[in-house]
Formats: structure tokens, sequence, C-alpha cells
């Protein structure tokens, strides 16, 4: 499971709806939270769904604040697992000062990098 979302503050959806498409071609479930996703609506839909893997997208350099937010909102409600960030302006400088695990600046990447992590967490049992 995926957890999926653009963050508040931030409107643009195409890449978090290609992403989106190409993890469910690969057999993911997806639970896309659309667009303007306050930080409250990922921790609650977390904690519900426990996803493997919670992923937040962010086209616009002032949606880095409410990256933020979330992931720190996130760790401080007990969501362990890995968070990644995806958006075509991000940085490994922006992922350090989110506070998430990983950054992927393109759909390709961003479904690589998802298979490999679940992968990861299927053999270690999680």
């Amino acid at each position: 499971r995926i957890l999926l979302g653009t963050v508040a503050s931030d409107i643009h959806d195409l890449g978090k709806n290609i992403v989106s498409m190409l993890l469910r071609c690969h057999k993911f479930a997806v639970h896309d939270l659309g667009v303007d996703v306050p930080p409250a609506t990922f921790v609650e839909q977390a904690a519900l769904l426990q996803p493997h893997l919670v992923c937040i997208s962010g086209l616009l350099t002032s949606a880095y604040d409410a990256m933020r937010e979330t992931v720190t909102l996130l760790r401080s409600e007990g969501y362990g697992r890995p968070i990644i960030i995806g958006g075509g302006q991000l940085t490994e400088e922006v992922c350090e000062y989110v506070g998430a695990d990983h950054w992927a600046t393109d759909a390709v990447t961003g479904v690589e990098l998802c298979q490999r992590l679940i992968t990861e967490q299927m053999q270690v049992g999680e």
C-alpha cells in the first residue's frame, strides 16, 4: 500500500497522477489523497491505512514548508516507514530540509524507488 498526495498549498497534480498510474500498472495498491492535502489528512490516512510508503508530491518551492510540516507531523505521530517526496525541482538539500527519507524528480525514478523500498520491507517481514 502506498499513500500519495500533493501537499497543502500546491494544486499541481500531473506528476502525482503519472506516478499513481505507473504504480497501479505495477500492481501496487495506491490511495491517492488528491491535491492541497493538509498535513493532518496525511497523518489520519497513514494511521488508518498503515501504508508501506507515504509519497508527498509538490511542484512549487513554496510547498517545501508544508512538506516539512507534513513529515514532522507524520513522524511525531509514530509513522516509521519511508517517506518519499517527489517533484521536478527537488534536490538532496530539499529532502534534508523537509526531513524525508528519499526524493525523486521524475515518475519513473519514483516508481523504481517505491519498488525497491517495498521489496526491502517484504524481505525483512514488515
